[in-house]
């Protein structure tokens, strides 16, 4: 697959599972545990996609894409995906409108990131 990946989750385990599920799928994966940590990485190297949790502390995780789209920060801009804990009621929607390309529910392995990564357009 070949693909760069950052993921954003102050969860340290969130990170090692996600971490795992990315490296099976071939991808090349760097995880960080903030926001601050994410835009700082994001202005050091590109991406093809950025997962981010959507109970980030200190940061409004639904402006994530609105926030790297106004740095302009290094390289194309990636694809978004949210990572959430539960389905709640208009949250699909409302992820789109917010600038993600989809929305992952944990806990998730492989096959769902391989889904989101087939069904994507920014992400093929």
């Amino acid at each position: 697959c070949g693909k760069r990946v950052l993921v954003v989750d102050d969860n340290a385990c969130s990170v090692r599972a996600t971490l795992r599920a990315l490296t099976q799928l071939g991808m090349s994966v760097v995880g960080v545990e903030s926001a601050n940590e994410a835009l700082n990485t994001l202005g050091r190297e590109a991406f093809d996609a950025v997962l981010v949790d959507r109970t980030l502390p200190e940061t409004d995780a639904m402006r994530f894409p609105q926030v790297v789209r106004q740095r302009h920060l290094a390289g194309a801009l990636p694809a978004f995906v949210l990572l959430s804990t539960g389905l709640q009621v208009g949250e699909d929607a409302e992820c789109r409108r917010a600038g993600f390309e989809a929305c992952v529910y944990k806990p998730f392995g492989p096959d769902e990131l391989m889904r989101v990564d087939r069904k994507s357009t920014r992400l093929n």
